[in-house]
């Protein structure tokens, strides 16, 4: 197993581009929030690409999160410049996993498939989360109309709306993180399932019918998604690229 990351140089760089990028549209972006996302995440990643250049599959599992952040974020602002120089990052990333997917692969081909569907799974949920904790007031206002009058939150008042935006953000990022890494995943499936019952009930897709081609979608996507995650649930060890494999593997050497 490599514990170097060989694409390090090469995600430095680009993390770098986007980074610069970030700083270079900053006098044209009116929104405090915005801003500090953007800030935050530009500048924490090429740090942790250099933190973990040597810790390969932590380093992959750790620096895709706040990469997929900002290409999200400028994705639902329309900030294009910064969302493709930020997707150049997913190149290095790419080749970087296509190596850990190797190795995995040679050491038990069923662990390579469950970890593949449950790394795309979890961080799936990175872009729901970041419009809804990280995107900046446009498009959390552009999503008050929906959570107030579709789930019906604004019967309460526009504070539980924005309240609810908000647990939906965290619980959304939270699920992403701890299905996504491995850490503590059954916590994480459990929460996932009940957060995608929650939203077939308040969002009305439940009433609406099974397909979710149907005006308004109905429950079958939920229902895609908590069917796909449950087994993972009955899982003791989520692999070796996850992060309860790696404490698993770590626990047992010192035995």
């Amino acid at each position: 197993m490599k514990s170097k990351n060989e694409m390090w140089l090469f995600l430095q760089a680009t993390s770098l581009l986007s980074f610069v990028a970030i700083l270079y549209k900053m006098g044209t972006i009116d929104d405090t929030w915005l801003h500090a996302s953007l800030f935050i995440f530009g500048a924490i990643t090429p740090i942790l690409v250099f933190a973990l250049r040597n810790k390969n599959r932590v380093s992959f599992l750790i620096t895709i999160v706040p990469t997929l952040i900002i290409i999200r974020i400028a994705d639902q602002n329309d900030i294009s410049l910064i969302g493709w120089l930020t997707a150049v990052s997913l190149i290095p990333l790419l080749i970087q996993f296509i190596g850990i997917a190797k190795e995995v692969y040679k050491e038990n081909q069923y662990e390579f498939a469950l970890m593949c569907i449950r790394l795309f799974v979890g961080f799936n949920f990175i872009t729901h989360g970041t419009e809804k904790l990280f995107a900046g007031a446009a498009v959390h206002n552009g999503m008050r109309g929906y959570f107030g009058q579709v789930a019906g939150f604004d019967q309460v008042g526009p504070w539980f709306t924005d309240l609810m935006i908000y647990v939906g953000g965290v619980t959304e990022i939270g699920v992403a993180l701890l299905i996504g890494w491995g850490l503590f995943t059954r916590l994480g499936v459990v929460w996932a399932i009940a957060y995608l019952i929650a939203a077939e009930l308040f969002s009305g897709h439940f009433l609406i019918g099974y397909t979710w081609a149907m005006p308004g979608g109905g429950w079958e996507f939920p229902f895609f998604w908590a069917m796909i995650l449950y087994p993972f649930f009955f899982l003791k060890n989520q692999g070796p690229m996850s992060f309860d494999g790696m404490l698993m593997k770590k626990r047992h050497a010192k035995v």
